[in-house]
């Protein structure tokens, strides 16, 4: 391999293996490196030399920004091995490209996290871990798989823990007796977790569609919550969050009583 591996490069290997990104989401979410990247122009040429090596996968969305189809990057298998020093063969479907039926969903999820990442960093927030598409076995007989799981702890030690849900409204809300809607079962399945673990995390709601997507999700949590005084379900507005000071200090989600909340409260989750 005639390259030289940067304790960057491994950084970038590190976030596109959890999150295909483009060169835009790959530069802003660079703040948060030991050595972020001051130009994006510098970036996008040490990504096409990586790519040339065969140690990143590119590949388009299926949709316009700025007048053009945006490129993604995925890990390679050779960039796979090298960063966890294995000649292991994880699961093929880490180096495909995304189906172009997720593709909205996939790049609006990272925005999400782009932005709670670099909050975090801004606020001296640690990141102790993130996970996207991890199955959570909530018992013997349900497992859930969260779009992504999120903990982070606070300079005074308080832990948080967060499963992420990104809505792009593909799905209905209202649900009737024969034929419970996604959104109910996992509500529930959340819920069955919850009353295992207790007050250890929160699920955060993140739509893309609109403010009234967030409220009528909240709306149909508190009308099947079994303990209305706990809370679990917290919603808000993808705009509104990418729009905020800090997602994490001020109040744009909602719990489900429509009451605002901070993602970091003055009492941290018992995780």
């Amino acid at each position: 391999m005639n390259i030289q591996v940067t304790d960057r490069d491994l950084d970038v290997f590190r976030v596109v293996e959890k999150l295909p990104l483009t060169t835009d989401q790959l530069f802003r979410l660079s703040a948060t490196f030991e050595l972020p990247f001051n130009c994006q122009r510098i970036l996008q040429r040490r990504l096409k030399r990586l790519a040339d090596h065969g140690l990143l996968k590119r590949s388009y969305f299926a949709f316009a920004r700025q007048g053009r189809s945006p490129a993604y990057w995925k890990l390679s298998r050779s960039a796979y091995r090298l960063l966890h020093s294995t000649n292991e063969n994880p699961k093929r479907t880490l180096f495909l490209p995304i189906g172009v039926s997720l593709h909205f969903h996939s790049y609006h999820l990272s925005e999400f996290l782009i932005r709670l990442l670099l909050d975090a960093k801004e606020g001296e927030v640690s990141v102790e871990s993130l996970n996207v598409e991890s199955s959570l076995e909530v018992d013997s007989t349900t497992s859930i798989t969260p779009d992504a799981t999120i903990q982070l702890q606070a300079r005074d030690k308080r832990t948080y823990k967060f499963f992420v849900e990104l809505d792009t409204a593909s799905e209905r809300v209202s649900t009737d007796q024969k034929l419970p809607s996604s959104i109910q079962k996992k509500m529930e399945a959340y819920e069955r977790y919850y009353r295992t673990v207790g007050n250890s995390f929160r699920v955060l709601f993140v739509t893309t569609s609109s403010e009234s997507r967030a409220a009528n999700i909240l709306k149909f949590a508190n009308g099947i919550r079994a303990n209305p005084a706990a809370e679990l379900i917290y919603a808000a507005y993808l705009p509104n969050v990418l729009t905020s000071r800090n997602c994490l200090k001020d109040s744009i989600f909602k719990n489900h009583r429509g009451n605002k909340v901070e993602l970091l409260q003055s009492q941290s989750f018992k995780v």
